[in-house]
């Protein structure tokens, strides 16, 4: 349990050379409770700036790749409100920020607890479904 704590403790202080923490504050004026971690693309920030929680993704060099964002259901276009409310409730929905292409991650949980993931462009219209669900097993969460 020791080295574990020490590891993790470890992975959160990582903070990597100049040029990503240098444009991640210019990125993110004002972020807090940065945390910084290792990947193999580069580096990943796990932040909280204007009372919401972003992950964002920097190469190695320190140009950003991508940000998400967790959002409520109150902070999103209406084309994806109208979506949101045919699948199912919403257990997640992440706003998917490549410059200048925006995408959703919506996680939905219908009456039986079953979850499925989709992603949408900005205007609502399916780009993937990453976890497929079976007309035949479940058509009445099937939007029409």
């Amino acid at each position: 349990m020791k080295n574990f704590l020490k590891h993790w403790l470890n992975e959160i202080r990582q903070v990597p050379h100049n040029a990503p923490v240098k444009e991640f504050r210019r990125d993110f004026p004002g972020a807090s409770v940065v945390e910084w971690h290792d990947q193999q693309f580069g580096y990943e920030a796990r932040f909280i700036q204007g009372g919401k929680e972003l992950i964002a993704k920097y190469s190695a060099k320190g140009k950003i790749i991508e940000y998400h964002i967790n959002l409520s259901k109150g902070s999103i276009p209406d084309p994806l409100v109208n979506l949101c409310d045919k699948w199912g409730e919403v257990m997640s929905l992440i706003s998917i920020n490549k410059v200048p292409v925006l995408n959703y991650e919506i996680i939905f949980r219908k009456p039986d607890h079953t979850r499925f993931l989709i992603l949408t462009d900005e205007n609502g219209e399916l780009i993937e479904q990453p976890w497929q669900i079976s007309p035949e097993n479940y058509p009445e969460i099937l939007p029409e």
